[in-house]
């Protein structure tokens, strides 16, 4: 059985007439070896952006796209596979989006979170 855990920043907090500033999720770690296969399950409670080694990985935007949060998320599988280098960067920007950011007629943020966080798990 997998587990994950939502990751965020706890601490930070703004004022519901402001959207949240993106948070940048890193991880740094190394590849020893050939790798046959790499795969990225990514979702996010906002919008997020993948950069690998500096260079964004994904050929979309916006993703997980609108969605009704409290009830269902979208997962991205992100194939990493010839992306990996011996020392390999991850970074996640991920913005406040549909889930805390400000938008619609009345021009609210945080409808459905007070922050964005991430739910990732890389496969290699």
């Amino acid at each position: 059985m997998k587990y994950a855990y939502w990751i965020s920043d706890p601490t930070y907090s703004v004022d519901k007439k402001t959207s949240p500033a993106p948070f940048t999720f890193r991880r740094r770690f190394p590849v020893g070896g050939k790798v046959k296969k790499a795969t990225l399950e990514i979702t996010a409670m906002g919008i997020y952006t993948v950069i690998l080694n500096g260079r964004r990985v994904e050929d979309f935007y916006f993703a997980p796209y609108y969605t009704s949060y409290p009830s269902r998320l979208q997962v991205q599988t992100l194939d990493l596979s010839a992306l990996l280098e011996e020392d390999t960067v991850l970074d996640v920007v991920v913005g406040a989006g549909w889930a805390a950011g400000r938008y619609g007629l009345r021009n609210r943020s945080q409808l459905y979170e007070k922050r964005q966080s991430l739910l990732a798990e890389l496969t290699v």
